[in-house]
């Protein structure tokens, strides 16, 4: 797992939103706050960027940091 703030790299954020932009369902498996790997069928709506982190919204409204993500439909950070 990349260490809190890691940026990811170009083409995984370019992936991301290539998703955000077709609103294609996508398989997300990403680390909550106390470390457990959620697995999500969901849409990425949008990419924003606070504080100098990246985040990634999802369908039903969840916002998560993209150094907290494991992969997007099999893609890794």
């Amino acid at each position: 797992m990349n260490r809190s703030h890691d940026p990811v790299s170009c083409a995984f954020h370019d992936e991301l939103e290539l998703r955000a932009l077709r609103r294609r369902s996508c398989r997300m498996v990403y680390r909550d706050e106390h470390n457990l790997e959620i697995s999500v069928d969901t849409i990425v709506t949008d990419l924003l960027t606070r504080d100098g982190r990246e985040f990634a919204v999802i369908a039903d409204g969840a916002v998560i940091p993209l150094d907290r993500i494991v992969s997007v439909d099999g893609l890794r950070p």
